[in-house]
């Protein structure tokens, strides 16, 4: 049910991010038809459904034929593991695919790794204390075996890419977060091999303390992780102000100019020389603005006229990227300009 709640959440805040707007555009039914036509607004939808799917099949798992949970459980968790990778930063690397099955493989070995630990956490002492729990105990041992090594290398290798080598780590926000993470796993590595000898010079059930450790570590290194995607792997750039002149096929020119240039909020000044260099006043104008690469969908700019063909407004860019302004001048009440450019948000 958290995943459920959880997966909403992040659906309906991307959608108040993708319009610049506030927090009540999160639970606008027109902006969810907006951001669930975007590909990273149709992913967070796909998670919602998926969790819906995963708790349903809890429901319901007693009715299943025999041999149908397992596998039903392990694609529905697959793709919902997918829609994490799909969104996040192996998307921006190239190519995308590889590397998103790099970091699927990555959060799946999390998965059964500190999945398995917090299941164990849960257990009462005396579960672990007969046979079945011991055998249990060894079966797990021996998939974390494989998952810890997985975990390690694609954690490495999405850092290396990411990073560009290890040149300059600690020089981001990011790059020390990714050190914190590498410095818990770390412990919870040697308190892995602690738990690993007592169960087997000892028993499952004088583990039990070595594995609440290990889970509440996990706890915190997921905590750790969360914070890490929200950060960009690249140093801040420096912002810059913006100026452009448009023009459009009847002679219509637009000069644009914007600043400061950087993810927040930004002032946007228009002014217009209509087809020939008449000063004659255009009937009016609107302007949008998007992230096609980042699916975010149009979001319209408030403009207000300072003056004959002079506009300005104010328009919030909720993430860098190369984003699309589009210029919809009305000339004359029967006849419309549109003008295009990509204005660059470090």
């Amino acid at each position: 049910m958290l995943l459920v709640l959880s997966s909403v959440a992040a659906f309906l805040f991307f959608g108040a991010e993708a319009v610049a707007g506030s927090l009540s555009d999160a639970f606008s039914p027109s902006v969810w038809g907006d951001v669930a036509g975007t590909r990273t607004g149709a992913l967070l939808l796909g998670r919602v459904g998926l969790a819906v799917a995963l708790v349903a099949l809890v429901g319901v798992h007693r009715r299943l034929p025999q041999g149908t949970l397992v596998p039903v459980a392990f694609v529905i968790g697959l793709c919902t593991l997918y829609t994490f990778s799909a969104v996040g930063h192996p998307n921006t690397l190239h190519p995308a695919p590889v590397w998103i099955a790099v970091d699927l493989f990555h959060l799946a070995a999390i998965a059964i790794w500190l999945g398995g630990l917090i299941a164990f956490a849960l257990l009462p002492r005396a579960a672990l204390a007969d046979d079945a729990g011991a055998q249990l105990a060894k079966r797990f041992s021996r998939w974390a075996l494989i998952a810890v090594p997985v975990v390690v290398a694609t954690g490495g290798a999405l850092t290396w890419k990411l990073n560009r080598g290890l040149d300059g780590i600690t020089d981001t926000d990011w790059g020390r977060e990714v050190l914190i993470k590498v410095a818990l796993v770390a412990v919870l590595l040697a308190i892995a091999g602690r738990s690993r000898f007592l169960l087997r010079r000892r028993s499952a059930a004088s583990m039990r303390y070595t594995v609440w450790g290990e889970a509440l570590i996990g706890l915190v290194i997921v905590g750790v992780a969360a914070s890490i995607v929200s950060l960009p792997p690249e140093q801040p750039i420096r912002a810059q102000s913006y100026a452009e002149e448009l023009a459009a096929t009847n002679g219509l020119i637009a000069l644009v100019s914007l600043g400061p240039g950087h993810v927040g909020s930004n002032e946007i000044h228009i002014n217009l020389t209509p087809p020939g260099g008449s000063l004659a006043p255009v009937a009016g104008m609107t302007a949008r603005v998007a992230l096609p690469d980042g699916g975010i969908p149009e979001s319209p700019v408030t403009l207000k006229q300072e003056g004959p063909n002079h506009y300005s407004g104010a328009v919030t860019f909720p993430r860098s990227g190369a984003w699309r302004l589009e210029l919809i001048v009305q000339v004359t009440p029967s006849e419309t300009q549109s003008l295009k450019a990509v204005v660059p948000i470090p």
